[in-house]
Order: structure tokens, then sequence, then C-alpha cells
């Protein structure tokens, strides 16, 4: 059963591991997201899966991956992104 529609499973995910870091299932949610292949798509979910669990190595190898995009604009995203998770200012 489809609980959220697509447009709302990563702020959902996201704000549930804010309200509880660490959460299993809002990490769960969005690794499965990362599925999902767009670039803006995986730039979002690995970002919140960064914040709510900052050690999280598919959300860290998914943006260095992202780094080899065409999409300048997602680059830099993803730089910026990993720059902030390896100083913890996520």
């Amino acid at each position: 059963t489809k609980l959220l529609s697509s447009k709302w499973v990563i702020p959902a995910a996201k704000a549930l591991g804010t309200i509880n870091p660490g959460n299993k299932d809002a990490i769960n949610t969005l690794t499965t997201e990362l599925n999902i292949r767009t670039p803006e798509r995986i730039y979002q979910t690995a970002k919140a899966l960064g914040r709510i669990d900052p050690g999280n190595t598919r959300a860290r190898s998914e943006l260095i991956e992202l780094l080899h995009n065409r999409d300048k604009s997602i680059v830099c995203k993803a730089a910026i992104t990993l720059f902030k998770l390896d100083s913890g200012n996520l």
C-alpha cells in the first residue's frame, strides 16, 4: 500500500528524521528513494539522508557520483552538501 504520493516522501522522511535523528524508518524510506534515478531526486534524497544519518555511506557515494553529472547546478549542490557533511554543518 502506498501511503504517500511520491512528492511527499522526501519531506515526510526528512521531518521524521529531524524530529528523531537516526530514525530507522526515515533512513530506510530515503534509502529506497535513492533508486529513483533522476539527478535532482537523488540530490534531494541524499541530502536529507545525510542530515538524519550523517555517516550514511550510500548518501555520500550518491553525492560523489553526482559530481560527474552534466548539470552544473547539480554538481555545485552536491559539492556543497558533501563539504557540509564532512564539516558537520549540514
